[in-house]
C-alpha cells in the first residue's frame, strides 16, 4: 500500500509540476509573443523614425552639400583664378626670365665667341710667329750645319789633300831616293867600268893618239912651212914642243857627281 501511495503521490506531484510548468510555459509564451510583437513593433516605429531621420539628415546633407558644393565651388573657381593668375604671373616671370636668360646666354655665346675668335686670332698669330720663328731657326741652323759641313768638308779636304801631298812628296823623295841609289850604283858601275876599261885601253889610245897627234902635225907643220917660211916654222916648232909636254902628261880622273854626295 505504501508502495502504491508512493506511485500515486509521484504520478500525482508529476501531474501537477507538468501542469505548473506547462502554465508557466503558456504564460512565458504570452510574455514572449507580446515582447516579440512589443519589439517588433519598436523595431517598425525605430526604423521608421530612422527612415524619416535619414530622409531629414539626407535633405540636410543634400542642402548643406550644396551649400557647401556651392561655397566650394566658388573657392575652387576663386582658387582656379587665383591659381591661374598665379600661374600666369609665374609663367609670364618666368618666360621673362628665359628671356632674360636667354638673352644672357645670347649675349654670353656672343661674347665668348668674339673673345673665342680673338683668342684664335691670338693662338694663330702666335703660331705664325712661332712657325716663322721656327722656320727662321730651321734655316739659320740649316746655315749653320751646311756652313759646318762645309767647314768640315774643307777641313776633310785639307787634311786629305795634306795627307795626299805628304804621300805623293814622300812617295816622291822614296823614288828620287831609289833613283839616287840606282843612279849611285849605275854611277858606280859605269866609273868602275869605266876605270876599267881605261886601264885597259889608255894606253893604247894614248900610244894611238901620239901617233895621229905626230902624224897630223907632221903633216900640218909641213903644209904651213910650205905657206909660212921658216920663220914662222920654229914658232910653230916650239908650240907643237910645249903641246906635245902638255899631251905627255897623264889625264886626271874626274868622279861624276851625283844628287846626295
Amino acid at each position: 500500500m505504501e508502495a502504491l501511495r508512493e506511485g500515486s503521490a509521484l504520478v500525482i506531484q508529476s501531474c501537477w509540476r507538468m501542469h505548473v510548468c506547462r502554465k508557466r510555459f503558456v504564460r512565458h509564451r504570452a510574455a514572449v509573443r507580446i515582447q516579440c510583437a512589443w519589439r517588433r513593433r519598436h523595431a517598425m516605429d525605430l526604423l521608421h523614425a530612422h527612415k524619416a531621420a535619414r530622409t531629414i539628415q539626407a535633405l540636410w546633407r543634400g542642402g548643406k552639400g550644396r551649400e557647401i558644393g556651392d561655397e566650394l565651388r566658388l573657392r575652387r573657381d576663386a582658387a582656379t583664378a587665383i591659381q591661374t593668375a598665379a600661374r600666369g604671373l609665374l609663367a609670364r616671370r618666368t618666360v621673362a626670365a628665359m628671356r632674360r636668360e636667354r638673352a644672357a646666354t645670347l649675349i654670353q655665346s656672343h661674347a665668348r665667341r668674339r673673345a673665342g675668335a680673338r683668342r684664335m686670332r691670338e693662338e694663330r698669330y702666335r703660331q705664325k710667329k712661332e712657325s716663322a720663328t721656327l722656320v727662321i731657326q730651321t734655316h739659320c741652323r740649316r746655315y749653320l750645319a751646311m756652313k759646318r759641313a762645309d767647314e768640315l768638308r774643307m777641313d776633310i779636304v785639307r787634311e786629305y789633300a795634306a795627307t795626299y801631298v805628304q804621300k805623293c812628296w814622300r812617295g816622291w823623295e822614296a823614288r828620287q831616293y831609289v833613283l839616287w841609289i840606282r843612279q849611285t850604283r849605275a854611277a858606280e858601275a859605269i866609273q868602275g867600268a869605266f876605270r876599267r876599261w881605261r886601264r885597259r885601253v889608255a894606253p893604247v889610245r894614248y900610244a894611238a893618239a901620239v901617233a895621229i897627234q905626230r902624224w897630223y902635225r907632221g903633216y900640218k907643220a909641213r903644209k904651213w912651212v910650205e905657206f909660212v917660211g921658216n920663220q914662222e916654222w920654229a914658232e910653230i916648232n916650239r908650240q907643237v914642243r910645249c903641246a906635245a909636254s902638255l899631251m905627255a902628261t897623264p889625264m886626271p880622273c874626274v868622279p861624276v857627281q851625283t844628287p846626295g854626295c
